[in-house]
């Protein structure tokens, strides 16, 4: 039997009005980009099989990890 991981990964977005938020990617009105490191992440959880979510408000950013 295998043992599954589950990682919460949170920062605040407050001051930051985003637009945008595709494949980690997120994009704020000054056409900055953040979370581009994701798709490394992204492509990890892919091969291991896992699951990826991300979510963003006007206050946090959040993506977990379940591999």
């Amino acid at each position: 039997m295998s043992e599954a991981s589950f990682t919460l990964f949170q920062n605040t977005v407050i001051g930051i009005e985003i637009i945008l938020v595709a494949d980690g990617i997120v994009l704020d009105s000054d056409g900055g980009m953040h979370g581009v490191g994701l798709m490394n992440v992204r492509a990890v959880v892919d091969k291991y099989d896992g699951d990826f979510a991300i979510s963003c408000d006007r206050e946090k950013f959040q993506a977990v990890v379940m591999i």
